[in-house]
């Protein structure tokens, strides 16, 4: 635990913390009071930018995921061309603020969750070509079945990465790892937002 955590645990204060990082990831739920079984997220990549001459800002790219992109060979994510796309660095504590409030707390954070939702987000990308390859289609089917637990779902998951890592469509295990599971295991990746929603569940019960 940070040393600041760890003086607001102890003091009991509950404000949340806002870090800032030179470069940051973070799934966000793009609306938290859809249909759980069809949910929207999308990426927010957020790096700052030093500059020796000027005050500094932060650069945001938020990203949503092309459906079909991985099988037609497209670049799996598009920027969402109507959002801000940088901050000064005054503005961005209250950015993630307002974020936090918007969203009702839509941030996925736990990392069950996290590697949930960048699966989620592969088989949407790769659908037909995931279609296509009939042996892995029922741990497909269930590794994304909301409604079982989601600690099943990531071992169907395992189950079907090891079935394409086995396949000859490496192809498509290339693309998961190098698009998708990067994100989940990057140190950039934007934990300490579970501040913001301390009481917050996973995306589904378990």
């Amino acid at each position: 635990m940070h040393l600041h955590r760890e003086y607001c645990k102890r003091n009991k204060i509950s404000t949340p913390l806002v870090y800032h990082t030179k470069q940051e990831y973070n799934l966000l739920l793009t609306n938290p009071d859809a249909n759980k079984d069809y949910p929207k997220f999308e990426l927010l990549k957020v790096k700052w930018d030093h500059s020796e001459n000027r005050l500094g800002k932060y650069v945001l790219v938020r990203q949503k995921p092309v459906h079909d992109s991985v099988s037609a060979g497209r670049s799996v994510f598009e920027k969402f061309k109507d959002r801000k796309d940088q901050l000064e660095w005054d503005e961005y504590e209250e950015f993630w603020m307002d974020l936090a409030e918007k969203r009702n707390n839509g941030f996925v954070i736990k990392r069950n969750d996290v590697s949930y939702v960048l699966w989620y987000m592969f088989v949407y990308c790769a659908d037909s070509a995931l279609a296509g390859i009939s042996h892995i289609s029922e741990n497909l089917c269930l590794s994304i079945d909301t409604s079982i637990p989601i600690k099943n779902r990531l071992e169907y998951k395992k189950k079907c990465l090891l079935e394409l890592k086995n396949s000859t469509n490496l192809g498509l295990y290339d693309q998961w790892k190098s698009k998708f599971s990067n994100l989940e295991n990057s140190k950039n990746y934007a934990y300490w937002l579970s501040g913001f929603t301390e009481s917050s569940e996973d995306t589904e019960d378990e």
